[in-house]
């Protein structure tokens, strides 16, 4: 699979964002990349024959694909981001609001009692007996890199995450190609941690 930094160059056709990518650092800080401008034009240039930075444009079947697969890495980076955010409060976020809990996954937890506001109202009950010292002990975010807070789909569109309380799981899928909110079905795109569907 090619790396979502190439897919962000194809999708968006900005070079700049993929140098600053490759200049910057892997979520969770583990790998610091090193990779060399050269590089990266030569692997873009087979990909593409003119770049979208010079005006290049990529086949509208290509665009498709690489909007699909951008789609379904973003989606599994945000599962494993949703993950730890369970492990640490042992609930998943309790919002429908996605701008709310994509600042909450990329948040780095200071000012603190901004965030001890925000986590006690996502984690619920789940954290309505720990003081602040017990979440700050349990946190390991951000869950996501601060820069990703308004992470979005291959069509630029705000995911949707919805949320069985009761059960403590959830669902989260874009609304695909068609940018229409098929409730997860017909062309949206679900994650592979969603394990739920809406009811018609």
């Amino acid at each position: 699979m090619i790396p979502l930094f190439i897919y962000a160059a194809l999708v968006t056709g900005s070079a700049k964002e993929v140098f600053e990518v490759l200049d910057g650092y892997s979520p969770g800080s583990m790998v610091k990349v090193t990779v060399g401008r050269e590089i990266v034009e030569q692997v873009l240039s087979l990909a593409l024959p003119v770049p979208p930075w010079k005006g290049g444009a990529l086949h509208p079947e290509a665009q498709a694909t690489a909007n699909i697969s951008l789609t379904k890495t973003a989606l599994s980076y945000l599962d494993a981001a949703l993950e730890r955010f369970n492990l640490d409060f042992g609930a998943y976020p309790q919002t429908d609001n996605w701008q709310e809990l994509s600042r909450a996954l990329a948040s780095t937890g200071k000012p603190w009692d901004e965030w001890e506001l925000v986590i006690r109202r996502l984690a619920g009950q789940k954290v309505a007996q720990k003081s602040l010292l017990e979440l700050q002990q349990v946190f390991t975010g951000p869950y996501i890199l601060p820069r990703d807070d308004t992470v979005k789909d291959g069509w630029k569109n705000d995911f949707s995450y919805r949320l069985d309380p009761v059960k403590n799981v959830y669902m989260m899928y874009s609304f695909g190609p068609n940018g229409k909110d098929e409730q997860g079905r017909g062309d949206d795109i679900t994650s592979e941690g969603s394990q739920f569907k809406l009811n018609k």
